[in-house]
């Protein structure tokens, strides 16, 4: 008879050294893809960041009344959305190049 419980649960041993974290949950993964997409898009149409901080909130609230995704899950994602949000580079027009062969 095996020393302890986690001696004849190998698998358990290993799922408990992972951590919890966005991006193992796949549900999360669509969520935060979801949102982002459309924020980018919200920002095409020429909504701004106070507007985009709002939809986030409205969206992650959402979340949490539908108790269709785990607490920490919402909370990591929020990060997440946050840190996407306020990155400026995510948000910036390209330049078209310029087309150096027309005289």
């Amino acid at each position: 008879m095996p020393d302890s419980t986690l001696d004849s649960l190998p698998w358990l041993a290993l799922s408990i050294s992972i951590p919890a974290d966005m991006l193992q949950d796949t549900q999360t993964i669509r969520h935060y893809q979801r949102l982002t997409d459309d924020l980018a898009e919200l920002w095409s149409r020429g909504y701004r960041t106070d507007e985009l901080r709002l939809f986030t909130n409205g969206y992650l609230a959402a979340l949490r009344t539908s108790n269709v995704v785990e607490p920490y899950a919402i909370h990591r994602l929020e990060e997440e959305a946050l840190r996407f949000l306020y990155d400026s580079s995510n948000f910036a027009i390209p330049e078209p190049e310029r087309d150096y062969d027309l005289p």
